[in-house]
C-alpha cells in the first residue's frame, strides 16, 4: 500500500489532530471518548490483519479518531438523544460534510473518513492532493472505520434501533455485525475479541 503520510510533516498532523480533539473534548466528551475508542479498534484491526507499515498504520488511527469531528457543529442536547425526529436527522447528516471541510486542508487523510464514514450521506468528493493510490487505500480501509465506529455505538449507546440486542450476548452482537457488513469476516473477528474483553469473558 502506498504510504499514506508521505511527505507530510508527522509531528505537525499529530498536532492539528490533537487540537482537534481537544476541541471535540470540550464540546461532548462522551463523543470524544467514542472517537477515541474508534481510533482504536481501527488500529487494532490493521495491526492484526497486518501488511500495514507504521505511517499508515497511525493514519488509520487518526482517520478513527477524527471520524465524528463534524460533530462540533451538532449541539450537547441534541447528540445525547436517543431517538430523532425526521428533521434533527437531517441536522445530524451534516456532520459528514462539516467534517470534511474542517480537516480537507490540514488532514486530508482524515478528512475522507469525516466525510465518508457513513455510505449512506458520504461525501463524494476527495482532497485534491491525494494521489489515486492514496484514495483507493482509503476507500479499501473505510468500511473498517464504519464497522468500528458502528461496534463501539452499538456497545456504548442506547438506541432505540437496536434495543432488542443483549450487547453481553456474543451471538447476538456477531450476528448483528455480520448482517450489517457481511464482507468483514476478519475485522469482526477481531473486533469480537474486543467484546469479549468488554464483557469479561
Amino acid at each position: 500500500m502506498e504510504d499514506m503520510l508521505s511527505g507530510m510533516e508527522l509531528d505537525g498532523k499529530r498536532a492539528v489532530a490533537s487540537q482537534w480533539l481537544q476541541r471535540l473534548a470540550e464540546h461532548h466528551y462522551g463523543m470524544y471518548e467514542h472517537s477515541l475508542r474508534v481510533g482504536t479498534y481501527a488500529r487494532n484491526v490493521a495491526d492484526t490483519l497486518g501488511g500495514y507499515e507504521p505511517l499508515v498504520i497511525e493514519d488509520i488511527q487518526q482517520m478513527g479518531d477524527l471520524h465524528d469531528i463534524g460533530k462540533l457543529e451538532i449541539s450537547s442536547d441534541l447528540l445525547n438523544r436517543p431517538s430523532l425526529t425526521s428533521e434533527e436527522y437531517e441536522t445530524i447528516k451534516k456532520h459528514t460534510r462539516v467534517g470534511y471541510c474542517y480537516l480537507v486542508d490540514s488532514l486530508p487523510i482524515a478528512a475522507c473518513a469525516a466525510g465518508k464514514h457513513h455510505p449512506r450521506y458520504a461525501v463524494q468528493e476527495y482532497p485534491a492532493e491525494l494521489s489515486r493510490g492514496q484514495r483507493e487505500a482509503i476507500d479499501k480501509y473505510m468500511p473498517v472505520i464504519t464497522l468500528c465506529d458502528f461496534f463501539d455505538a452499538l456497545m456504548t449507546r442506547q438506541s432505540v434501533n437496536y434495543a432488542h440486542i443483549e450487547k453481553k450476548d456474543s451471538k447476538q452482537v456477531r450476528s448483528l455485525l455480520e448482517r450489517e457488513f457481511p464482507t468483514a469476516n476478519e475485522p469482526i473477528n477481531i473486533l469480537m475479541l474486543e467484546h469479549a474483553k468488554i464483557v469479561g469473558h
